[in-house]
């Protein structure tokens, strides 16, 4: 060979994981009352019964609860105060697959990640906070969006990387082997990027949790509409320097 060569490799991997989180948000919201302490001393009891909910599940994490209060005006005929409401925005991830079993069996294109899924309990769980409302206080849900615990996240993450790579290397050798014959080859750079993970689906389910909270007796079964899957791709780029020292 005349002079030592450049070759630049790409490849990719994506895997693909089951959602093992299920992250809700809600809304518990007074009724107007005549000034800001009433506002928030009437949506205190509320939320300490959610509170209370939560606490007792061991498969519920990262509760954030936090607290607002509104002042409401009437702008007609003139501006005027009307009163306060107060919000409390609830938010916690359920984990679904908290015995999930290591990814294995993998495919070119993709791979599930095989786990038990805990729908029925967040079901259950949903449907006792719609239902924790209040004289004064009503509870609706803001949405569910299912996605990667951050562990599980890491470790598809993780094995996507380590497939692109085995991809662009086994590229790389066919590449040099097609086109140079038994040249020897080194890998002197490469480069690892991911493209995040996507959760699926979403669910937006204030009518459906308004609903529900009216109805105590109604499943909520069915807005668990699905765990769904993420997918997270890595890109791989080497530098092939072909004529220096072999590396397999």
């Amino acid at each position: 060979m005349a002079k030592d060569i450049i070759v630049k490799i790409s490849d990719s991997a994506t895997v693909k994981a089951k959602n093992d989180i299920a992250r809700y948000t809600y809304t518990a919201q007074s009724f107007l009352s005549s000034d800001a302490k009433k506002a928030y001393d009437t949506i205190v009891p509320t939320v300490v019964k959610v509170k209370h909910l939560l606490g007792n599940n061991n498969l519920i994490t990262n509760i954030k609860i936090d607290y607002n209060i509104d002042a409401v005006w009437e702008y007609e005929p003139k501006k005027k105060l009307m009163g306060y409401k107060a919000f409390a925005y609830i938010n916690y991830d359920f984990m679904l697959d908290p015995g999930r079993r290591k990814i294995k069996n993998f495919s070119r294109k993709s791979e599930i990640y095989l786990g038990k899924p805990m729908t029925e309990e967040a079901s259950a769980l949903q449907r006792n906070i719609l239902t924790s409302k209040t004289k004064n206080v009503q509870v609706l849900m803001d949405g569910i969006n299912y996605t990667l615990s951050e562990p599980k996240r890491k470790e598809t993450e993780l094995l996507a990387i380590k497939k692109a790579i085995a991809y662009a290397k086994r590229k790389a050798q066919i590449i040099v082997e097609a086109t140079y014959g038994n040249a020897q080859y080194t890998i002197t750079n490469t480069e690892v990027s991911t493209n995040g993970h996507h959760p699926m689906p979403r669910l937006e389910s204030r009518a459906r949790g308004a609903y529900a909270a009216a109805d105590a007796s109604h499943s909520l079964t069915e807005d668990i509409i699905s765990q769904g899957s993420s997918e997270i791709k890595a890109i791989v780029k080497m530098d092939i320097y072909v004529g220096s020292g072999r590396q397999q």
